[in-house]
């Protein structure tokens, strides 16, 4: 039997979680702060990475990702994931600032590339989430990086 289908042979979302699994947790196979240590060691903004060696695939991942109490977890590690990202690329460009090497793919990475931008005038939520998102980053960065020359 697979371990990521149920008897029916539908895709494991809730079981597969300590904190969402009804009893018994026998066949439990992550907890959510394992699974996001998981994800945001593979490095994929994407989440194919993760649902290729770690579930049952990209379709169970898109089962996962459509399982509201679950989709709340998974936007968590997706958001730490992309500021890892985003630390990395700064700390790239502040070693490559005398020159332009790697300067692009590095602007790629701050500027989420990979992420789908809607279209039109962001709206005041989205405004105050990126004021919050970029404290946090400087917050990240300050502490974990020189900015002194």
């Amino acid at each position: 039997m697979n371990k990521f289908k149920d008897k029916m042979h539908r895709w494991r979302t809730l079981s597969l979680f300590k904190e969402t699994a009804p009893y018994p947790q026998d066949n439990v196979l992550f907890r959510f702060a394992d699974a996001r240590q998981i994800y945001v060691e593979c490095g994929d903004p994407t989440g194919y990475t993760f649902a290729t060696e770690h579930l049952g695939g990209w379709k169970h991942w898109l089962a996962l990702r459509n399982s509201s109490r679950i989709e709340e977890e998974i936007c968590k590690w997706e958001e730490e994931l992309e500021v890892k990202l985003r630390s990395r690329a700064v700390q790239n460009m502040i070693k490559l600032s005398d020159g332009d090497k790697g300067y692009q793919a590095n602007k790629f990475l701050v500027d989420g590339g990979w992420i789908k931008k809607g279209a039109g005038r962001p709206t005041n939520a989205a405004k105050r989430k990126a004021i919050k998102q970029h404290i946090e980053e400087y917050d990240e960065l300050s502490s974990s990086v020189d900015l002194k020359h």
